[in-house]
């Protein structure tokens, strides 16, 4: 009886402090441009043409919860495909940078700019101490795109981004927020690089 009570306020603890919430831990990144970067002129395609899986179509697992024990205590999840997320981020950046951006699932045909993303990745992943209840998070993001520009392909840019954080409060934000700026990190290397090689054409 006393190991079953403890194990339930063990459980109850994690809930409250990752903000548990049904099926799975609903992650919102929240994310908003930095902006900085200018020069970008003209009409822009930006393609985005990856294929769901159709078993998660109404959820993406992105990571996982693990408790003090090191079992999961719930899965982390996005709304939306991580590749959709990502395209969205990057339109909204590009569109910042001066760009009249069109986001389609289709390659166009000899279009003079274009951004596929070939590659999207999106993790996160949360463990909770049973010591001190503390949240560590760490999240991390890789971008693969090509560039386009009249039917041919200019070149391929790999990005990487990785941060970790801990907390022992507001645990339920903790992981939109590591997971936020480790977005924001790829899209400061990949935005100015898209700029410079496209507008040299």
């Amino acid at each position: 009886m006393r190991s079953g009570l403890i194990k339930l306020l063990v459980l109850c603890g994690v809930s409250l402090l990752a903000g548990c919430a049904a099926p799975g831990m609903n992650v919102t990144v929240g994310y908003t441009p930095f902006g900085a970067t200018t020069g970008g002129s003209g009409e822009l395609y930006l393609v985005q043409d990856s294929v769901p899986q159709v078993e998660q179509k109404a959820l993406w697992v992105i990571g996982q919860v693990k408790g003090y024990d090191g079992e999961k205590e719930n899965d982390l999840v996005v709304s939306s495909m991580p590749a959709d997320l990502i395209s969205g981020m990057l339109a909204e950046e590009l569109t910042s940078a001066g760009y009249l951006v069109k986001q389609v699932k289709v390659m166009p045909e000899k279009a003079a700019k274009v951004v596929r993303l070939s590659m999207v990745k999106m993790s996160l992943n949360e463990s909770i101490s049973f010591m001190n209840f503390k949240l560590d998070a760490s999240g991390a993001v890789a971008l693969t795109l090509e560039l386009w520009h009249n039917g041919g392909r200019l070149q391929s840019f790999d990005y990487r981004a990785t941060l970790s954080d801990w907390d022992t409060k507001d645990g339920d934000l903790l992981g939109s927020l590591v997971l936020r700026n480790a977005i924001r990190d790829v899209m400061k290397q990949a935005v100015p690089d898209i700029v410079k090689s496209l507008e040299k054409k």
